[in-house]
């Protein structure tokens, strides 16, 4: 028999937090520290409305979390919500196909902080002053169903895909309707999308609470509330963010004045052309990162320049993963 919790107004949504000790490419900040104050801001909220909480998947950056400030830096964030968190397994919370105790998401599990969720199906029903509702859960790796069983109910299915929000693109999962489902809320995808009805499924993505990688750098995190009055629709609550965490060398372009540039040169030498664009070329050099982000952007480009096949991207993906891992176990 399904768990039925009573005691709470609605559901408090919190998409990816990618909480890491290891700051990602261009993050000039504390990473960790500001991952943190999106968990926690967002644990304030669910309090302060009586909300149940459900991390949309990626609570960490990396799977093998190790840094022992960090995780219990985040049991203590965790800690004043009167049920554990559900958190539905990510794409990078585990290494392997199946949650081992080699992950964070796991320690957490075993140490109570987290109710993660690693398998489809429903996780658990609720009565919302006198409304049923199950939640119901796809974590990433698993088909999204085309139909769950909750006649009589409301359901919701939280999600971790890549899905077709703004039209499809290669190796995305397409929207559809999910029979007896009210509401299809997703991870995963961290840029907020609008919502899509699909026959009578509506389809949300509220996009990540955190931002770790520089295209999310004009992004404004918010978590979703949903309560039986909100009916198909989510309530946004905007998150307190601060500005200028970025690095954003050979991001931002600026022109040279040309009078400026001569008057700068020995007399009677002039600047070619070709020098120019050496010079500005070069001054674009990026601050090193610890994670490979940097090169992920590279990769990405040529990837679209070349019209690299997908397998080919996803084994160079793999490829730099493993070498980034044995760089920092090396520096460990």
């Amino acid at each position: 028999m399904t768990e039925l919790i009573h005691g709470y107004d609605g559901f408090l949504f919190i998409g990816d937090v990618h909480s890491t000790s290891r700051a990602p490419a261009r993050r000039i900040d504390d990473y960790a520290a500001a991952s943190l104050d999106k968990l926690r801001q967002s644990v304030q909220i669910a309090l302060e409305r009586n909300l149940f909480a459900v991390c949309l998947g990626d609570l960490f950056h990396r799977p093998r979390e190790n840094d022992l400030t960090l995780l219990t830096r985040m049991m203590g964030v965790l800690a004043p919500l009167r049920d554990r968190m559900v958190v539905v397994g990510g794409s990078h919370d585990r290494t392997e196909t199946l949650f081992t105790e080699k992950d964070a998401c796991e320690l957490l599990e075993r140490a109570g902080s987290v109710r993660l969720v690693d398998e489809p199906g429903k996780v658990c029903s609720f009565d919302f002053g006198g409304q049923l509702v199950n939640l119901w859960a796809t974590p990433a790796g698993y088909n999204i169903p085309d139909y769950v069983d909750g006649k009589g109910a409301r359901n919701i299915m939280v999600t971790h895909h890549d899905l077709d929000f703004r039209g499809p693109y290669p190796g995305c999962h397409t929207l559809k309707e999910i029979e007896n489902c009210d509401l299809l809320v997703n991870g995963h995808m961290h840029t907020p999308a609008p919502m899509v009805l699909m026959g009578r499924t509506a389809c949300h993505n509220p996009g990540s609470i955190t931002r770790p990688s520089v295209d999310l750098v004009n992004h404004k995190p918010v978590v979703s509330v949903w309560t039986p009055a909100h009916r198909l629709g989510l309530e946004a609550v905007p998150l307190v963010v601060a500005g200028n965490v970025f690095d954003m060398t050979g991001k931002e372009a600026y022109a040279a004045d040309p009078k400026t540039l001569k008057a700068s040169l020995p007399s009677g030498l002039r600047m070619s052309h070709f020098a120019a664009q050496l010079r500005s070329t070069d001054s674009m050099g990026t601050t090193r990162s610890t994670d490979g982000s940097v090169m992920v952007e590279e990769l990405q480009g040529y990837f679209e320049l070349f019209d690299t096949p997908d397998n080919l991207k996803r084994y160079l993906k793999g490829l730099l993963s493993e070498v980034v891992e044995d760089q920092a176990a090396a520096a460990a």
